[in-house]
């Protein structure tokens, strides 16, 4: 528990101190460099033979908060107002399922993944995280496309819509 208070604490002094360069960085490239650490991470954690590669990988892990907070700002963004909310419920919703159900398959299925191969259970828990990566992306890539639709059609003016008692008024005068 101590190494844990020592890890945070050390991880959270180094936050600080490149806070101001973390801010001259696009929102694309954290987003990105947060989810090669989780990949990177998960990966190297899964194979690593001795306990040195184990704490490189668990010194890259506290960066994987990065692509969370960069997908959420660049939707921001790019987003209107009033689709921002049932956006970030999405993005929350996917993220958490994603990493309870890869930990819950990692802790239920341990023992009998571990009897077949020990890195087995880090690889799907890796498989989980990509499921959740592939939906940001998907995600990344609907609301900019219905973006730049909005913007290339700005000037257009759609109708607003024809009410049912308007259609019938239509469909008798037609039939009159």
């Amino acid at each position: 528990m101590m190494a844990l208070a020592l890890y945070s604490s050390f991880f959270g002094i180094v936050g600080i101190v490149f806070l101001h360069y973390l801010t001259s960085f696009r929102d694309s490239t954290i987003g990105l460099i947060g989810f090669l650490c989780i990949y990177f991470s998960q990966f190297v954690s899964a194979f690593a033979t001795d306990s040195i590669t184990l704490i490189v990988a668990v010194s890259l892990a506290p960066f994987k908060s990065f692509a969370a907070v960069a997908v959420r700002s660049i939707i921001s963004k790019i987003a209107t107002k009033s689709e921002r909310g049932k956006l970030f419920f999405f993005l929350a919703l996917v993220e958490l399922l994603a990493i309870v159900i890869g930990y819950t398959l990692n802790v239920k299925f341990h023992f009998f993944m571990d009897s077949l191969d020990p890195k087995f259970s880090k690889l799907i828990l890796i498989t989980f995280l990509m499921i959740s990566f592939s939906s940001f992306m998907f995600q990344m890539i609907s609301v900019h496309t219905e973006h730049l639709f909005s913007r290339c059609y700005r000037n257009i003016q759609i109708p607003p819509e024809v009410r049912f008692a308007e259609l019938y008024e239509d469909l008798d005068q037609e039939n009159n």
